[in-house]
């Protein structure tokens, strides 16, 4: 009878040490909060304040989460999401061109949080310089060398990882033409 009685106050003490658990919560401000985890959702975790565990549920946005150390001893950090960062300068070199042969390199300025961005090309040919032969036409022989421009890049839904522009462009540079039509003429 006494293993009985003691079974059960042992059943009714874990019983109640998982009903009134406590979990601890740390923020990313090093403050510590004592609650009681009953959702984690994908950008909010809802708890129970353990003072008040009957009391209204809090929401707690993740990203102000650091960790949360369960009653169990098991901890879970909270995993950085990689957010944009919006640079205002950017220098590419655009690797396609090197197949026409040119190299291009541009240097753009964002202005108005990513909305509108100044752009400025630089293009130079290896055509003529490493005898690369383009494919002839037979009418016209456009042998290009140099260029610089503006171009005036609108961004519609800013600055992301991946985002399109729309705007106008002005070049001017130096090319070789040939009209081989006037050519034939004179032979």
């Amino acid at each position: 009878m006494l293993n009985f009685v003691s079974l059960f106050i042992a059943i009714i003490c874990v019983w109640l040490n998982k009903a009134y658990s406590q979990d601890t919560l740390l923020l990313k401000n090093k403050k510590a909060e004592v609650v009681k985890v009953t959702e984690i959702g994908i950008k909010t975790i809802s708890v129970s304040k353990y003072s008040n565990l009957e009391g209204p549920l809090y929401i707690i946005e993740k990203d102000k989460v650091e960790k949360i150390i369960y009653s169990n001893g098991i901890i879970e950090k909270s995993v950085e999401t990689k957010t944009f960062e919006l640079k205002l300068n950017k220098i590419q070199i655009i690797a396609s061109d090197l197949l026409i042969p040119r190299i291009t390199c541009t240097y753009e300025r964002l202005f108005f949080k990513g909305l509108l961005g100044l752009e400025i090309p630089f293009m130079f040919s290896l055509e003529n310089y490493f005898s690369f032969d383009i494919p002839f036409d037979g009418f016209i022989n456009d042998e290009f060398l140099y260029s610089a421009g503006l171009n005036v890049n609108f961004y519609p839904l800013k600055q992301r990882n991946v985002s399109y522009f729309i705007g106008p462009g002005f070049r001017t540079g130096k090319t070789f033409f040939t009209d081989m039509i006037s050519l034939t003429k004179i032979v």
